[in-house]
């Protein structure tokens, strides 16, 4: 997919975040591609929010994933999020409203929706804002204490 936005905006950039067993085929495809200018690999961080305020776009394109936290960190620091159909995911984004849905391995629909986003900086501001809104509202520390009281209160022998 980044090929096909590096088309549309050579400036574009590319951060990889995270090492893992398929560090070494992203650079050999990134090599491929010719993509060297466009693509920087980061080592794992462990304070997401040190780096996410230098994105404009957070993309997770999993082909599997569970509830999908990188998702909820990029949403809670105002990003508009691409994502794939997959695992939990599509119960954090509304797509269109606060972020992307693209199905998993559909290389077109990914670079579409990251093209439009790069394209309309009013667009990313208000996925990012409804984004944040989301994920406040929903996942809250007053709200996630309340419900595991719930739980506690409901199966409570005493």
């Amino acid at each position: 997919a980044m090929k096909k936005v590096v088309a549309k905006n050579p400036r574009a950039i590319l951060f990889i975040v995270g090492e893992g067993p398929q560090e070494n085929s992203l650079k050999a495809m990134v090599n491929n591609f010719h993509l060297e200018e466009n693509v920087r690999f980061f080592p794992i961080v462990n304070q997401t929010v040190s780096i996410l305020p230098v994105f404009d776009i957070f993309v997770l394109p999993s082909l599997q994933e569970g509830l999908g936290l990188s998702v909820m960190e990029a949403q809670a620091a105002g990003l508009p999020v691409v994502a794939s159909r997959v695992g939990g995911i599509p119960s954090l984004i509304e797509h269109g409203k606060t972020g992307f849905l693209v199905e998993p391995k559909d290389v077109n629909g990914l670079a579409d929706a990251i093209i439009g986003l790069m394209n309309d900086k009013p667009k990313r501001e208000s996925v990012g804002l409804a984004a944040k809104a989301f994920v406040t509202k929903e996942f809250s520390l007053e709200k996630m204490i309340n419900g595991t009281l719930a739980v506690y209160e409901k199966y409570s022998c005493c």
